[in-house]
């Protein structure tokens, strides 16, 4: 939006170039260099003036737009309505999707440590009836306990997990299915699973099937700030550079205070 006091500016941008101009004296000047110096005065006076008729244009425009608002808001009032309540319904879908999956995950955890307790179980049974686990013997049914507890059962290896392992496990196969490629989140959480669940023998997990992917996922989009960039040298100019930054400021200064301030620094 321009304001008013960017055209009274412009305005005085133009007193100041004619006043500028009315300054010269040609005859105080070398000859060589009047015609230039009269030239240069007068056109930062064109220019200053199609600036000025510019922005006053503008100005004109944007204030005629305000001020149909109320009429369009008015004839459009039916529209909104309706509008605000499907998105209030569309909060309280979201909100109750939340709430179900907070309570889900909430409930794997108490799974995790369940079936840790189970394991443990297991293990100080069979400890019990003498199986324990014996240093340089690699028996086929025993119990290991301590700090971690685990139980073998016919040769296989049924050990405790880490809840949270299991939480970043779910947040990463989620990821995978549903967001792009290089989500932050989707990569951090399969770096604190790290594969744990490929290396077992109870086969934990294994019957989880994977999310299927969504027609909704989005595509990674590639911002070239120069560097390579699938495997292609890629490289802006400074000129480029400065004009991506001058777009990107005005897009910021385009939000209005009331959201810019959700979405970051209010220039």
């Amino acid at each position: 939006m321009i304001t008013k006091d960017a055209v009274e500016r412009a305005q005085q941008d133009v007193l100041d170039a004619k006043a500028s101009l009315d300054k010269i004296e040609p005859r105080l000047l070398p000859s060589h260099e009047a015609g230039a110096v009269l030239a240069a005065a007068r056109g930062r006076v064109t220019i200053a003036e199609a600036r000025h008729i510019e922005l006053s244009d503008q100005y004109d425009a944007e204030q005629a737009e305000m001020a149909a608002r109320p009429d369009k808001e008015r004839a459009a009032a039916k529209d909104i309505a309706h509008a605000e309540r499907e998105l209030q319904a569309s909060r309280d879908r979201l909100a109750a999707a939340a709430g179900a999956a907070q309570r889900a995950l909430v409930e794997l955890m108490d799974a995790a440590e369940g079936h840790n307790e189970r394991v443990r179980q297991v293990a100080d049974l069979l400890a019990t009836h003498g199986l324990r686990v014996d240093e340089g013997y690699d028996h086929t049914t025993a119990g290991a306990l301590g700090r971690t507890p685990a139980a073998r059962l016919k040769g296989t290896w049924w050990t405790s997990v880490e809840p949270s392992n299991v939480l970043a496990w779910v947040i990463h196969r989620v990821g995978l299915g549903r967001l792009a490629s290089d989500n932050g989140i989707t990569w951090y959480a399969g770096q604190l699973c790290n594969k744990l669940f490929d290396r077992r023998d109870d086969g934990l997990l294994a019957a989880v099937e994977a999310v299927s992917g969504s027609s909704n996922r989005p595509e990674r989009v590639v911002l070239q700030r120069g560097g390579d960039v699938q495997g292609a040298t890629v490289g802006l100019s400074e000129y480029d550079r400065k004009e991506q930054e001058r777009i990107r400021d005005l897009q910021w200064v385009a939000l209005p205070k009331s959201l810019a301030k959700l979405n970051g620094p209010v220039k």
